[in-house]
């Protein structure tokens, strides 16, 4: 099928998600980065520990933590403790506190300070995705796979809804997966290094925006994959931004469908960016389409144009340019 003009695509808003952050004030030994979404151990330390924010509401199913594979701890620890907890009870392993669950990448399974039966050991040479779920009192911590199987490492009976859920690790480095990003498994596009310049101002002469992008992927002929279900990410809200200079630290990933990723069928990011508003509905400033090849390494898009569109107030924003870098994951490279 012959693949349609690119022009800017028809702007429609992915609702907003709340964010799952680590607690900058609950942790030990540990250094939070990316905007509070990654936690590592502090330089010349070696065990670290933290804990997430209370949830917000409503209250997700499922936590998603990863273990990345390129600084991955010697061993990692997820689990959940009171969230009156102090810094320095956080000195030790987590599940050796007396309030506490958790299980090790290695299998060690501990709750108040007691050991328990092991865990199955998690081979962690290609990194580790762990999810958390707590329902009627009880603590599952799963082991995700790369082929999206899933596997009940242990339950934890007892555990207070009000516990935060916590991480910890000796070196290496963990993140917390919200909506949108990298949980490290499936044919995927990872995008990264989202920049943009020449943003407009939008917010009525203030000569600043308060600025996210999204991206929706489509079939080569603007179509979505599915009609349930189009695979739509977007970036954080950069405030403020002045000068018409934006960056975001985002990681993002957008699963891929089977057929594109073995190369039976093509694809197109529609990306959209937008001022977000208080008071009134989001301003989409601009919109493009990039066609998706699949490439061995990571691919850099720099300087694309961004069709401007009109504003509600009848202005029509002029164009500017957006860059970001894209990463293929468990996809088949043309003639490899």
């Amino acid at each position: 099928m012959a693949a349609a003009p690119l022009g800017a695509p028809t702007p429609h808003k992915l609702a907003k998600q709340a964010r799952i952050l680590f607690d900058p004030k609950l942790k030990r030994h540990c250094v939070l980065e990316f905007d509070d979404r990654a936690a590592r151990a502090g330089q010349g330390q070696g065990w670290w520990a933290c804990l997430l924010r209370a949830l917000p509401e409503p209250r997700p199913s499922r936590v998603t933590i990863t273990f990345p594979f390129s600084e991955i701890a010697w061993v990692g620890a997820v689990g959940m403790v009171p969230g009156d907890l102090k810094q320095a009870d956080l000195a030790d392993w987590l599940g050796r506190q007396s309030r506490s669950a958790a299980v090790w990448t290695d299998g060690t399974s501990l709750q108040n300070g007691q050991r328990l039966a092991d865990a199955q050991p998690i081979d962690t040479k290609d990194g580790a995705v762990l999810h958390l779920e707590h329902s009627g009192g009880v603590l599952a911590i799963i082991r995700g796979f790369p082929n999206g199987s899933t596997e009940v490492l242990k339950r934890f009976a007892g555990v207070p809804a009000d516990w935060r859920m916590a991480v910890g690790g000796f070196g290496g480095r963990a993140h917390v997966i919200n909506v949108g990003e990298d949980p490290g498994s499936g044919p995927r596009c990872n995008i990264s290094a989202v920049r943009a310049s020449g943003v407009p101002d939008s917010d009525a002469g203030a000569s600043r925006s308060d600025v996210y992008v999204q991206f929706e992927l489509l079939l080569d002929d603007g179509a979505p994959y599915s009609a349930a279900k189009t695979p739509v990410v977007r970036t954080i809200t950069h405030w403020d931004v002045q000068g018409g200079v934006a960056a975001w630290t985002d990681i993002l990933t957008i699963p891929l469908p089977l057929a594109f990723a073995e190369g039976h069928v093509g694809a197109r990011l529609a990306i959209t960016v937008w001022d977000e508003d208080t008071f009134t509905k989001d301003d989409c400033i601009g919109g493009a389409y990039h066609e998706l090849h699949i490439t061995e390494g990571a691919l850099d898009v720099d300087n694309l144009t961004m069709k401007g569109f009109k504003s509600g107030g009848g202005y029509d924003f002029p164009d500017f340019q957006l860059g970001f870098k894209l990463d293929f994951f468990g996809v088949q490279v043309a003639g490899a």
